[in-house]
Order: C-alpha cells, then structure tokens, then sequence
C-alpha cells in the first residue's frame, strides 16, 4: 500500500508537461502552375510548392514528414515527383538533391526545442506527349516529436 501512495504522490507533485509539435505551410503559386511540357519536348523540372514552418517544445527535437508520389490525371498517365526541402529563402535545389525515391515519405529532422522554416520543392519529368487537361495531387504534411 505505500508503494502506491507512493507513486501516486510522484505524479501529482512532477506535472507532465504534454506539448504537441505544429505545422503550418503556405502553397506557393507555382504550386498551382506547373509547366508540364507535352508539345513535343520534355524537362527536368524543380518547383518550388510550399513554405512550411514547423516547431516542437520537446528538447529532443521533431521530424517533418513530405509525401510524395504521382500527379494525377483521370483517364490519362500520371507524373511521378520527388520531394526534398531547403532553408526558407535559400538557393533552390539541384536534381542530385532528391535522394528520396518517388512514392517514398522525405523526412526533415531537428534535434532540438525549436522551430524550423522550410521552402518544400518537387522534381518531376514530363512526358515529351502529355495528355491535356488538369492534373491533381496532395502532399501530406505531418510532424511528430523525436
């Protein structure tokens, strides 16, 4: 019986502090306006889609989770994208930068009680002969603490 008196006495004297980490992000407008080619040629395009700031009061710090996967088309074939992320405001990045394979979650991480402000970029390729029309797709943002 004093054990349990005991830790319950150690729980209501040391408060749990619960925090959640957040997640904002703003698309951009080249987001809504990407250059899918299709008339004949072909690119290798790097698109900035959103700026993202994300935070944690969790001393070990918290991961930003990017999906990634197909812009879609109904009744036409899809264009898959990478994902990869920089500093907010720095040089974009370059083609070498998307290590994460298409259909895979990117992952940013921060190891400390902090925020972190990120400009969230895609590569994708399309097709020299694209079918016209309108494209769709969600990335899935997510964080959680470390």
């Amino acid at each position: 019986m004093r054990l349990h008196r005991f830790i319950w006495l150690s729980l209501f004297v040391c408060p749990i502090a619960w925090a959640s980490p957040t997640v904002a992000s703003t698309p951009t407008a080249g987001a809504a306006a990407l250059d899918l080619d299709g008339e004949g040629s072909s690119a290798i395009h790097i698109t900035q889609v959103a700026d993202v700031t994300f935070s944690t009061a969790n001393a070990s710090g918290c991961t930003l989770t990017v999906s990634s996967g197909n812009i879609v088309k109904t009744g036409g074939l899809d264009i898959t994208y990478k994902v990869t992320s920089v500093a907010s405001a720095a040089a974009p990045p370059t083609a070498g930068d998307f290590t994460i394979p298409s259909g895979n979650n990117y992952t940013f991480s921060i190891a400390t009680a902090t925020s972190s402000d990120r400009d969230i970029y895609v590569m994708y390729t399309s097709r020299t002969v694209q079918d016209p029309g309108t494209y769709n797709e969600s990335i899935l943002l997510t964080v959680a603490d470390n």
